[in-house]
């Protein structure tokens, strides 16, 4: 997760310097507003999902305290696999 951030920044850099759209693999063309609010959706998520294990909780209960539960009916879904439990299982593995 904290690897993809910088590349994260690096286009939100280049929506912002007026160079183009941002054209995801997934999901709907966006800007510099676009961006900047994705970095700060993953940054926040992975600082929670740090917080807790630092703090010596399990992946099981680290699931169930939603970390992700203020994003879940804009990124989440419940569409394909990559639901919020999911993804935090992923935050998990890589913080």
């Amino acid at each position: 997760m904290s690897a993809q951030l910088p590349g994260i920044s690096r286009r939100r850099f280049v929506a912002s310097a007026g160079l183009g759209a941002v054209i995801p693999g997934h999901g709907p063309i966006g800007g510099r507003a676009e961006m900047i609010e994705y970095r700060d959706t993953l940054a926040t998520i992975r600082d929670r999902v740090a917080a807790l294990k630092g703090d010596g909780k399990s992946l099981n209960e680290i699931v169930a305290a939603k970390a992700t539960a203020a994003y879940d009916a804009k990124w989440g879904k419940g569409k394909g696999f990559v639901n919020g439990d999911f993804f935090t299982k992923l935050v998990y593995a890589g913080v």
